[in-house]
């Protein structure tokens, strides 16, 4: 004899009462770490006026022309341009890890009725 499980019982399986669903539900919080560090880089690279990617190529652009880039000719400045460009890429991934780290940790209580 098969016994159907009742709708509350199907409903407590996608919500997060079984260990299963608790464990799958903390390693897909791990995935936020990319959107989370890319939407960093976006604000970090804004708060800086600098653009991460053209400090790690050695180019610049001013000006209205679209497309057009001018190479850092001096050595000295490429490098300090490449060193902000990694800081900003180290610090976004920070931002990242530290928001997976909590969303991996908290505990997030549904709304349950009749508590």
């Amino acid at each position: 004899m098969i016994v159907q499980p009742s709708r509350s019982e199907r409903v407590n399986l996608f919500v997060g009462e079984n260990d299963y669903t608790l464990i799958m539900t903390k390693i897909w919080r791990l995935f936020i770490f990319l959107p989370v560090s890319m939407g960093a880089m976006g604000f970090l690279q804004s708060a800086f006026h600098f653009c991460a990617g053209f400090g790690m190529k050695g180019v610049f652009k001013f000006g209205p022309e679209v497309g057009k880039t001018d190479t850092v000719m001096e050595a000295e400045f490429r490098k300090k341009d490449k060193q902000k460009a990694l800081f900003i890429l180290f610090l976004s991934a920070v931002i990242g890890l530290v928001v997976s780290a909590v969303a991996v940790l908290s505990r997030c209580k549904g709304n349950r009725s009749g508590q």
